[in-house]
C-alpha cells in the first residue's frame, strides 16, 4: 500500500507475514518494539519474540512463551530500565529486556489497562484506582496511587505530572499527587467503543497535546485536542460518515492516522481535513520505540540493506505491518534504477572511452548488473583508481568516498587474482602520496568500525592532544557513521568532560548500543566535577544513581556542598527510587536538615523523612533494642539518690558503643522532632503498631495516660518530667530544637500519681527520692499524709531535718524583723525630737 501524502511517500510493509507459530484459531493481539526485535501477544496467551538479524532482512521467531489462557492484552517496553510488561487476564507479568526473561518478582493482578509515564513508570489502571509503579532492579515499587477511579485507560502527559484517563462514558484529568479531578467530557453516551488518548508535541506550537476522540452518533466521530491541563487547543477533527477509529489512532506530524472499521484514514493537523483514504483492516498503535526494519529493494547480496526505523505498527489477526515514511533516497534510487535499465544502450558507448570518469561509471554500471565477465575483461584493460575524492566548498575541504570498495569487497569471491589486486587500502595510500593530500583526514574517514579508528588512533595519539578544526571534521565523520565508541574514545583522548558525560549515559540508558570496553560510570565520575552545564550534571549523575546507587550516592556525599549544590538537593528531593537504600536516605537526611536549619524546608517535611527511615528497622536493631532496655532498667534503678536518666538520654549516651548507632540516632531525631511538633502527627504513628521497639513512642505520643504508660515502661525521669513540663524530656544533645519548657499548672496533682505507683510498688528508695526533690511543693502535714505506715523514718530523715531547718530559721528570720521594727522606732523618734529643737532656736 503506497499513500501519497503533500510531504512524501508513505508506505505499509509487511515483517511478520501468517506466522507458523500461530494455531489455526489464534491470532496476534498486541504488539510492541525495541529496535531490532518485535514482542507479540496472542489470543491464547503465547507471548512470541521475533528478532531481525544483521544479515536476515526479516524477522524471525527465536522464543516463546505461554503466559495464561487468556489475551495479551498489551506488550509495554520501558526502555529506561530494560523491562518490559506484559498485560494478560487482568495479571501484570515481568521481563528483562531483549531477551523476555521472567522477573522473579511477583504479578501484579486485576490491572485493566497500562501505558509508559515520563519514560520510566507505567500508569497501572486498576479495577477502582489509578497506579504509578517504577522498576527498581529486579522489583516493582509503588511511586503514587489514586484511589475512588473507575478507568478503563489513561495516558500520562510529558510536560507535566497530570494524567488524562476514561471511565465508561468521559473523559477526566486527574493529578496524582494530590488527586484532584477534572472531569473533560463525554466521549460515548452509550458505553459501545473504546477510548483513544494520544499525547503528542507538534513543532509549531511545541507545546504538548493530547488528542481524544469522540463518538457523536452510529457513523460520525471527532476528534478533540486539548493541552496539558485541559484547555482546548487546535480545533476538531470531524470524521462524517466514517463511524468511529475502532482500530486505533497515531499521530505523526503533521498527520493523525486512523483505523475505522475497514478503512485507513489520514488527517490533517494542520488544515484539520481529511487527506487520504485506503482499505486496511486490523489494530494501530503508535509504539514509543521504533522498530528497525531493512529494506530489501535496494540492497545487493552480502551488503548491508537500507534501515527503516517506525513507530507505526498495524496488525491483523494473523500479520504485522509497518507505516513508514520512504526516504528521499530510496525515492532517488528507484527512478535511478529505472533510468539505469533504459540507458543500456547508451551506457555501452562508454566501452571505447579512456578518461578516467567515463570507466568509473562503466565499472558501476557492470557491477550493477552483475556481468562479472566484463568486469575481469575490463580491469585486464584499464587500471582503475577506485578512489572518488570529494572536494567541498572553496576552502578545499574533502572526504573520502568508499563505496567502491564496499562493492567490491562483495564481488571478490567471484574475481580472479588479477582483480583482488585492487585492494583499497595500498592504493589508497599511493594515492595520499601522490596527490599531496592531508593524509591525516582521509585516513581517518576511510574507517567503518571503532575498532579499525581506535587501533590506528592509539598509533597517533599526539594528533589527540587538543581540539582543532581537523579533529572535530573527523570526529564528525565518525558521528555520521554511527561509530559511537570511536566518538567517545575520541573525546576521552580530547578531554572534553561534558561530551563524554553526555555519551556514557546515553551508552548506559541503551540509547547507543555499540561493543566497547569502557568503565562508564568510571568516566562520568571522573568527569562530574568538572562540568559546568547543569543540565548535563543532572543527567549524569542521574544515570550513576541508576546503574550504582551506592558510588552515585559516595560521590553526591563527598560533593554536597559543592557548586553543583543546588544540583544535588534537587536530586535527592525528587529520585524516590534508591528510598530503600540505607545511604541514599541518610544523605537526603543531611540534606532536609540543612533546609530545616536555614528554615527553608518545615519540622514537618523532616518528620516525614524521619519516619520514613525509622519504619523498617533491621534485625540487628531489633535485637540490639531488646538488650539496651534490660540494660536500661538494671542501671536506671533507684540507688541512694534519684533515677540515672531518660530513656532517650541512655540511649544517647550509650549509641557509640553499639552495632546500631544509625538506627538509635534516627529514632532519637524523631523522637526530639515529634516531640516538638506535638500531637498533630499522631496519625503518622500508625506504623508503631505491636513493635516493641516503639513501645516509648506509645508512652510518649499515643497513649491516653502518658505519665501511666512512662511509669510502666520504668522510665521514672520522664514520668516525672512529664508531670511538670506536660511532655517527656528531649535527648540532653538536642539535634534540631532550642525550646525552654516552663512547669504547667497543676503539676503537683500529676506528681502525686507518680508517687502513687512508688508506694504502690513499695520502693522505699523512689519514696525517699520523690520527698527529696518535690516535698518543697507539698505542706509538711501533705508530706505525712502521703508517707505509707510501715516506711521507715530514716528514708525521709533528711526531709524533715531541712523543714526544721527551714522553719527555724523562718523563727529567726521573725525575731530580727521584730528588733530591726523597734530599732526603727526608736532612731525615728529621735529624730523628730532633733528636728522640733532646731525648729525652736531658729
Amino acid at each position: 500500500m503506497d499513500i501519497k501524502l503533500p510531504t512524501g511517500l508513505y508506505r505499509k510493509r509487511a515483517i511478520v507475514e501468517e506466522s507458523s507459530s500461530l494455531r489455526d484459531s489464534e491470532m496476534f493481539s498486541s504488539v510492541s518494539g525495541f529496535g531490532q526485535n518485535l514482542y507479540m501477544g496472542t489470543s491464547t496467551g503465547q507471548l512470541l519474540h521475533y528478532h531481525r538479524f544483521d544479515d536476515s532482512p526479516g524477522f524471525l521467531l527465536i522464543s516463546q512463551q505461554h503466559l495464561r489462557n487468556s489475551p495479551i492484552t498489551q506488550i509495554l517496553v520501558v526502555t529506561k530500565s530494560n523491562r518490559a510488561v506484559a498485560l494478560c487476564g487482568g495479571v501484570l507479568y515481568l521481563f528483562s529486556l531483549p531477551e523476555l526473561s521472567p522477573l522473579q518478582s511477583g504479578k501484579l493482578r486485576d490491572v485493566e489497562h497500562i501505558s509508559l509515564f515520563h519514560q520510566s513508570d507505567i500508569i497501572m489502571v486498576a479495577k477502582d484506582k489509578l497506579r504509578i509503579i517504577r522498576f527498581l532492579g529486579s522489583e516493582v515499587k509503588l511511586v503514587k496511587a489514586v484511589s475512588d477511579i473507575s478507568a478503563s485507560k489513561a495516558v500520562g502527559h510529558y510536560s507535566n505530572n497530570l494524567i488524562t484517563y476514561a471511565t465508561l462514558h468521559e473523559y477526566s484529568i486527574v493529578n496524582p499527587e494530590d488527586g484532584n479531578r477534572t472531569p473533560l467530557f463525554e466521549y460515548d453516551t452509550e458505553g459501545k467503543v473504546v477510548p483513544n488518548m494520544v499525547a503528542f508535541q507538534p513543532p509549531d506550537t511545541e507545546k504538548e497535546e493530547i488528542l481524544l476522540t469522540i463518538r457523536s452518533d452510529t457513523n460520525t466521530s471527532i476528534g478533540m485536542f486539548i493541552s496539558a491541563t485541559g484547555d482546548p487547543t487546535r480545533g476538531t477533527l470531524s470524521w462524517i460518515n466514517k463511524r468511529y477509529p475502532n482500530g486505533g489512532i497515531a499521530v505523526q506530524w503533521p498527520y493523525v492516522f486512523g483505523i475505522f472499521d475497514d478503512k485507513f484514514i489520514v488527517s490533517s493537523l494542520e488544515d484539520l481535513s481529511i487527506i487520504a483514504e485506503h482499505e486496511i483492516e486490523g489494530t494501530l498503535i503508535n509504539i514509543p520505540n521504533p522498530v528497525s526494519v531493512d529494506n530489501e529493494a535496494y540492497s545487493l547480496k552480502g551488503v548491508s540493506a537500507i534501515s527503516i526505523d517506525s513507530d507505526l505498527v498495524v496488525f491483523d489477526a494473523k500479520a504485522v505491518y509497518v507505516v513508514y515514511k520512504e526516504t528521499a533516497v530510496n525515492l532517488f534510487l528507484e527512478d535511478l534504477i529505472s533510468l539505469i535499465k533504459g540507458q543500456s544502450s547508451s551506457i555501452s558507448l562508454l566501452e571505447n572511452e579512456t578518461d578516467p570518469l567515463y570507466n568509473e561509471l562503466l565499472f558501476l554500471y557492470l557491477v550493477f548488473n552483475k556481468e562479472f565477465a566484463k568486469l575481469e575483461a575490463f580491469a585486464d584493460a584499464t587500471y582503475q583508481d577506485l578512489i572518488i575524492c570529494l572536494y567541498t566548498g572553496d576552502e578545499g575541504k574533502h572526504a573520502f568516498y568508499r563505496g567502491v570498495e564496499r562493492v567490491i569487497d562483495v564481488l571478490r569471491p567471484h574475481l580472479d587474482d588479477h582483480f583482488r589486486a585492487f585492494a583499497f587500502k595500498s592504493i589508497q595510500q599511493t594515492y595520499l602520496k601522490s596527490h599531496q593530500l592531508d593524509l591525516q583526514l582521509i585516513a581517518y574517514s576511510s574507517f567503518d568500525t571503532s575498532t579499525e579508528f581506535i587501533d590506528f588512533v592509539k598509533k597517533d595519539t599526539k594528533s589527540w592532544n587538543s581540539p582543532t578544526d581537523q579533529l572535530n571534521s573527523i570526529i564528525r565523520d565518525l558521528e555520521s557513521k554511527n561509530l559511537h565508541t570511536a566518538v567517545l574514545y575520541s573525546y576521552i583522548l580530547l578531554k572534553e568532560d561534558e561530551k563524554i558525560c553526555s555519551l556514557s549515559v546515553k551508552f548506559l540508558t541503551g540509547e547507543y548500543t555499540d561493543s566497547h570496553h569502557f568503565q562508564l560510570t568510571n568516566l562520568i565520575l571522573d568527569s562530574l566535577d568538572k562540568l559546568e552545564d547543569p543540565k548535563i550534571y543532572r543527567d549524569a549523575l542521574l544515570e550513576v544513581l541508576r546503574v550504582d546507587s551506592k558510588r552515585g550516592i559516595s560521590y553526591i556525599k563527598k560533593h554536597v556542598n559543592g557548586k553543583h549544590k543546588k544540583t544535588h538537593n534537587e536530586i535527592i528531593s525528587q529520585v524516590n527510587n534508591l528510598a530503600t537504600d540505607e545511604d541514599y536516605a541518610q544523605l537526603k537526611l543531611e540534606v532536609i536538615e540543612n533546609s530545616y536549619r536555614d528554615k527553608s524546608a518545615s519540622a514537618e517535611e523532616l518528620l516525614e523523612h524521619l519516619l520514613g527511615m525509622l519504619k523498617s528497622p533491621n534485625e540487628v536493631a531489633v535485637n540490639n533494642f531488646g538488650i539496651l532496655y534490660q540494660t536500661y532498667l538494671i542501671e536506671n534503678t533507684f540507688g541512694t539518690h534519684k533515677p540515672i536518666s531518660s530513656w532517650v538520654g541512655f540511649l544517647q549516651s550509650i549509641m557509640d558503643t553499639t552495632e546500631c548507632r544509625n538506627f538509635i540516632e534516627i529514632y532519637l531525631k524523631t523522637f526530639e522532632i515529634l516531640n516538638f511538633t506535638g500531637t498533630s502527627h499522631l496519625s503518622e504513628l500508625e506504623f508503631v503498631g505491636d513493635n516493641s521497639i516503639y513501645d516509648f513512642f506509645r508512652c510518649c505520643f499515643t497513649d491516653d495516660d502518658k505519665v501511666s504508660g512512662l511509669l510502666d515502661f520504668r522510665d521514672y525521669f520522664s514520668a516525672e518530667f512529664y508531670c511538670i513540663y506536660g511532655k517527656p524530656p528531649y535527648p540532653p544533645h538536642k539535634y534540631y530544637v532550642c525550646e525552654d519548657l516552663k512547669p504547667i499548672d497543676g503539676y503537683k496533682h500529676l506528681l502525686q500519681k507518680v508517687f502513687h505507683t512508688y508506694k504502690t510498688n513499695e520502693n522505699n528508695q523512689a519514696i525517699r527520692h520523690f520527698i527529696n526533690t518535690y516535698g518543697g511543693i507539698y505542706t509538711p502535714g501533705e508530706i505525712i499524709d502521703m508517707l505509707p505506715s510501715n516506711l521507715s523514718l530514716a528514708y525521709v530523715q533528711d526531709y524533715f531535718i531541712n523543714v526544721l531547718t527551714r522553719l527555724e530559721g523562718q523563727h529567726r528570720s521573725l525575731v530580727i524583723k521584730k528588733l530591726f521594727s523597734k530599732l526603727d522606732a526608736k532612731s525615728s523618734n529621735l529624730l523628730f525630737t532633733d528636728l522640733a529643737t532646731n525648729n525652736n532656736l531658729t
